[in-house]
C-alpha cells in the first residue's frame, strides 16, 4: 500500500506491507530533510497496528501518537522499528550485493 501526505508543501511517501496476521503493517516513510546546502532524501521505518474496533474515539485518541521512552511498550516497539529498518526497506545496491550505491570502476 502506498500513501502520500502533504503538509506545508512537504511531501511524504509511505510504503507499507499488507496487513499481517499479527495485525501490523510495516514499511518506510520517504521524505526530504534539510541538509547544509540543499534538501536530501530521508527515510524512516514505520509501524501501523490495527486498532481495537471496540475503542471509542476518545479512547483511540489516547493510544495514537508518540510513545515516551518510559512507556512499558517502548522497548518492544523500538525493536520492531529496528527490525523494519534492517529487513523491510531494501536498497538496490544492498540487494545486489553492492556495498555502495556508487558505481565501481
Amino acid at each position: 500500500m502506498h500513501l502520500v501526505t502533504m503538509a506545508e508543501g512537504a511531501l511524504r511517501l509511505v510504503t507499507l506491507s499488507k496487513l499481517g496476521l499479527d495485525g501490523t503493517m510495516k514499511g518506510i516513510v520517504l521524505t526530504q530533510a534539510p541538509g547544509p546546502f540543499y534538501w536530501h532524501p530521508a527515510v524512516s521505518p514505520i509501524l501501523f497496528r490495527k486498532a481495537d474496533p471496540e475503542l471509542s474515539a476518545e479512547e483511540l485518541h489516547k493510544v495514537i501518537g508518540p510513545i515516551p521512552p518510559d512507556s512499558a511498550e517502548y522497548q518492544d516497539l523500538n525493536q520492531s522499528l529496528i527490525d523494519i529498518e534492517q529487513n523491510v526497506g531494501k536498497f538496490a545496491g544492498a540487494s545486489l550485493g553492492v556495498n555502495s550505491l556508487a558505481f565501481k570502476k
